[in-house]
């Protein structure tokens, strides 16, 4: 067995040596076999190649040891060197791998999922017979290449290498076994549904479907039908099992036939529908009574088989909850409620009344999951039919199910506890606590003044006290508070006093052990650990408000004089040698033990801690001005700030000396600041003229406004402004005017577009105004601005803000670009005949020249103008 789980694969090699790159030279060139046998004893007991190997046994009729896989491939090393950085690269790459052996579920072939994530193991390096270097190696099966790190310092040499590779073990991640999972669930789906699909059959397969045989044997088997169909088609097995190649069960054939009896029900349902024939009262009691125990029909069924094909049939017993179904039984309830006014109840309220009756039938006989189920049915219709009523029995019923699914699964949580099975206890009572989540989470707030989950919460009171023996107080306490909040207390030691009285037991027991913490620390002189550890015990008895009264100082009273006395004594030695800084800092822990723990309280400590500070505070201005003098003032500036906390928190506030060094450093630092800020200045002067002259405006603008704000903000410095305020006055215009295109795309993106081309036109006067072209900058051109926006409803604006100036002919270019834009001729009607109208009357008694009127004369696009500008023209 050892070789099978260590096995040493030593190959002969034969040393490539190829020339490469100019620098580049492979030393290394290689291939090794790996052949390891994967067995249980290689695992341990939660890891995922454990609960994979567990699940082919498990599923293939084997015991665990039985299951062995044999992996094999090939692994790829090379060792290059690059000459021109003298640099060694150490590469390995999987290839070619394979499994056999166990490598099936059930009947289907699982190699790929088998795959290990790594290969772990020791690559051996050597010269001839001499070794050079073990490395070990996790080699990523999905990665392309593995790169080898080897030591720093460490070389190869150039020849005669060869490689050995010792496999330790083979990992399998959380990925691979979820993905194994995940298909052997769908195998196992395969074999339930294939089970059903064959009863089914069964059932209607060989004496076919007939109307003769009534409406409610119609209804039941397109309801069946179509629902165990439903169920497998959300699975896909044709595709994800690859049936076509694999069909081990003959499933796709089974399958088609149940296609084809769905077909053959819906027909007969369809035909039964379209007569005038309607259902009477006792049909519609029976259709109701067999609807509903269709579902008591395949939880039966789920009892004679293993759990892999029972799954299936629990499936079916729920109502698919699909549009489709809720329209069946929606045409059925119409069949039958013709009668409504003899029967009040309706067919959805029967149906889920009866749901009702067969859940509390199965919850009177324990079977807690199936009343559960039962519920959900009764749920779904509720869903789908608002004017089915929730019955009083419901809720209770509901809590009450659940109370008994929690507390099965409790059960077996403590005698599992009790034979030191915590694995297995932790197991059942996450189960119990999941179903909680999932179903119970509402209680508060649906049914707080129903008493439900009862039975659970005692369960789960007598698994704290398990847990308080054993002095798990973490566990026992984390119980007892799910307990506390599924039962909904709220006042302390009023509402659930015994949860409660427990609850204390567990949080002594805590604070108890965290004390321990504290003890252990000061134990191995780790004082500052332990008043880390004091003060989160401190902290924990404050969050357990209500359940430590009185407030156990006594208790925290040995370990911090301890601490107390430790740190002064410390802090007083380090002050005798003349380190005030280091013996502040323990002066202030002793301070903070004393102030938080201490009864009493030491004067002479106050007189320490203020014969410490002021050297420290003055160390601190020191720093300061070495910061200042080095020009890093922001360093300077926070520890001013720290030095001055410093004389305030110890009310050092008059004394002359500390001041005094106080104000020098201040003087130091604002002399320090102008300088830098007077360089800034000349900086941003230059700097403004450099982006003017390359065209960066904005950039321009923003240290010119920089340089204003430092100016005005630093008025002790006595800045010269007198360049700046050149430059301002000089580029006025050009901010101006670039603002102001800056607002007119402000205007167009806002969709004002009036307001757009009135601020454009300003523009253009105030370009020629201002002499702006002397920056290089464009003439405005609102035609050419209009045309680039590319919007017709910006063109539209132009055309009336010339047209009320009776500016015909500019309007016109705008109304031949809106031909441009390929607007539509008809949506420009009147703004044709209006211009036709203007540039008509101008041409009355007078010649206008325009080439571009000119060229529209047998444009059709322009008939309304062409027809508007003649009439007015010509009019005699």
């Amino acid at each position: 067995m050892k070789l099978l789980r260590k096995f040493l694969v030593i190959f002969a090699l034969m040393v490539i040596i190829l020339p490469g790159r100019v620098h580049a030279q492979e030393n290394l060139r290689t291939v090794l076999s790996v052949d390891f046998t994967i067995s249980a004893d290689q695992y341990s007991e939660k890891s995922a190649g454990r609960q994979i190997l567990s699940s082919l046994a498990i599923n293939n009729g084997l015991s665990l040891y039985q299951v062995k896989i044999d992996f094999q491939a090939n692994v790829f090393i090379s060792v290059q060197h690059d000459s021109s950085i003298g640099q060694q690269t150490l590469r390995a790459k999987i290839l070619n791998q394979k499994v056999n052996g166990n490598n099936y579920f059930r009947d289907f072939a699982v190699d790929s999922l088998l795959f290990p994530a790594s290969i772990r193991g020791v690559l051996l390096l050597m010269q001839g017979s001499k070794h050079l270097i073990s490395l070990p190696v996790d080699l990523m099966i999905s990665e392309p290449t593995t790169i080898l790190n080897l030591p720093d310092g460490f070389s190869l040499p150039p020849d005669s290498l060869s490689a050995q590779l010792t496999i330790e073990h083979l990992h399998y991640d959380q990925q691979t076994e979820l993905k194994f999972k995940q298909l052997s669930s769908l195998i196992n789906s395969y074999y339930a549904y294939n089970e059903i699909l064959k009863e089914l059959i069964d059932e209607y397969g060989v004496v076919s479907l007939d109307r003769k045989q009534g409406n409610i044997a119609v209804f039941i088997a397109w309801h069946q039908i179509s629902r165990v169909n439903s169920n497998i088609q959300q699975y896909d097995f044709a595709k994800k099992l690859n049936l076509k190649e694999n069909d081990p069960q003959e499933f796709l054939q089974n399958y088609s036939t149940s296609k084809r009896m769905e077909k053959r029900a819906e027909t007969l349902f369809r035909q039964i529908l379209k007569t005038d024939e309607k259902g009477n009262l006792n049909d519609k009691r029976k259709y109701v009574e067999t609807y509903a125990q269709l579902s008591i029909k395949y939880l039966e069924r789920a009892h004679w088989f293993q759990p892999y094909i029972a799954s299936g049939f629990k499936e079916v017993a729920q109502i698919f909850p699909t549009q489709d179904e809720k329209n069946k039984l929606t045409e059925i309830a119409d069949f039958y409620d013709v009668f409504n006014r003899l029967e009040n109840a309706s067919t959805p309220q029967l149906i889920y009344t009866h749901f009702v009756d067969l859940a509390a039938k199965a919850f009177d006989k324990n079977q807690f999951v199936a009343s559960l189920q039962l519920l959900q049915n009764a749920t779904q219709i509720k869903k789908w039919f608002d004017e089915v009523v929730v019955s009083d029995a419901f809720l209770m019923l509901y809590y009450q199910s659940l109370d008994g699914v929690m507390t099965s699964y409790l059960r077996v949580s403590i005698n599992a506890y009790r034979a030191e099975k915590f694995e297995m206890s932790d197991k059942y009572y996450n189960k119990a606590l999941t179903v909680y989540q999932e179903y119970g989470g509402g209680v508060t707030e649906v049914a707080k003044d129903i008493p439900v989950f009862l039975h659970f919460t005692e369960q789960q009171i007598e698994l704290s006290q398990n847990l308080l023996s054993n002095a798990e107080y973490g566990k026992a306490y984390a119980l007892l508070n799910q307990a506390r909040n599924i039962r909904n207390c709220k006042s302390i030691n009023n509402d659930c006093p015994q949860i409660d009285a427990f609850i204390s037991l567990a949080l002594q027991g805590i604070f108890e052990q965290k004390l321990d913490i504290v003890d252990d620390w000061i134990f191995q002189k780790e004082y500052d650990s332990a008043l880390v550890s004091l003060n989160a015990a401190k902290q924990f008895v404050l969050s357990s408000e209500g359940y430590f009264e009185p407030f156990p100082t006594t208790e925290f009273v040995p370990p911090a004089t301890i601490l107390f006395n430790t740190f002064y004594s410390w802090g007083e030695n380090l002050l005798t040698g003349k380190q005030p800084e280091k013996a502040l800092s323990f002066f202030l822990k002793a301070q903070e033990v004393e102030k938080k723990y201490l009864l009493t309280q030491n004067t002479r400590l106050k007189i320490l801690v203020y014969n410490a500070t002021v050297p420290v505070i003055l160390s601190q201005i020191e720093k300061a001005n070495f910061e200042t003098w080095a020009n890093r003032m922001k360093n300077a500036d926070s520890i001013y700030w720290k030095a001055k906390h410093l004389q305030i928190k110890y009310k050092q506030e008059s004394n002359e000396e500390l001041n005094t060094a106080f104000l020098a450093l201040e003087t130091k630092m604002e002399q320090r600041k102008c300088v830098d800020l007077k360089y800034r200045i000349s900086n941003l002067n230059d700097l403004i003229v450099s982006r003017i002259n390359s065209g960066k405006f904005d950039l321009a603008e923003g240290f010119l406004q920089e340089a204003d704000s430092i100016i005005n903000n630093y008025p002790k410095c006595l800045i010269d402004n007198s360049e700046t305020k050149i430059l301002e006055i000089k580029y006025a215009a050009l901010f101006e005017f670039q603002n102001g295109m800056k607002q007119v795309k402000e205007f167009e993106n806002n969709s004002k577009f009036l307001a757009a081309i009135t601020q454009y036109i300003s523009l253009d006067d105030y370009y020629l105004k201002n002499n702006l072209d002397e920056f290089g900058i464009e003439k405005p051109s609102l035609y050419n601005y209009v045309e680039s926006s590319k919007k017709p409803e910006l063109t539209r604006e132009a055309i009336v803000y010339f047209v009320q100036r009776d500016a015909y002919l500019e309007a016109f270019r705008y109304l031949d670009l809106l031909e441009k834009q390929h607007v539509p001729a008809r949506e420009t009607k009147e703004f044709q005949q209006i211009i036709g109208n203007g540039i008509g009357l101008m041409e009355r008694g007078k010649t206008v020249e325009s080439q571009q009127l000119e060229s529209v004369m047998d444009d059709n696009w322009f008939r309304d103008f062409q027809q508007a500008r003649i009439a007015v023209r010509d009019w005699k």
